[in-house]
């Protein structure tokens, strides 16, 4: 079914007719959990901006806005989704490339903020 409705020369034209309609008819969604399940990807990136918001320094300035929606605009044009959280500090040791892990397996790259 599935490679039917993504076009693949390896069903036949009549055929992919015949599952599109079914497909019409029955309400069918293409379900992107269930493809980065099977190909084991999530296409999912955690953004996790290291900040404390103070009166100072809030996250409504140009700069973290204008950061936050280029990565959202990179990554999204490239196909990921994101998820975005504000953390006060990261534990973990920082590799080689200024990437921060932890136990979980984390990875976390070293944006750092630069002040106005």
């Amino acid at each position: 079914m599935s490679r039917a409705l993504r076009d693949s020369p390896l069903v036949t034209e009549n055929t992919r007719e015949k599952i599109r309609k079914i497909a019409q008819e029955q309400g069918y969604r293409f379900n992107i959990s269930a493809r980065n399940l099977r190909m084991r990807r999530s296409y999912s990136v955690a953004v996790v901006v290291e900040m404390t918001p103070v009166k100072g320094r809030p996250m409504s300035d140009p700069y973290p806005l204008e950061l936050l929606g280029g990565i959202t605009q990179e990554l999204t044009t490239a196909g990921y989704s994101q998820a975005f959280n504000v953390g006060d500090g990261f534990e973990g040791d920082v590799d080689e490339q200024g990437h921060r892990g932890n136990r979980n397996g984390w990875k976390a790259a070293n944006l750092p903020w630069r002040q106005s």
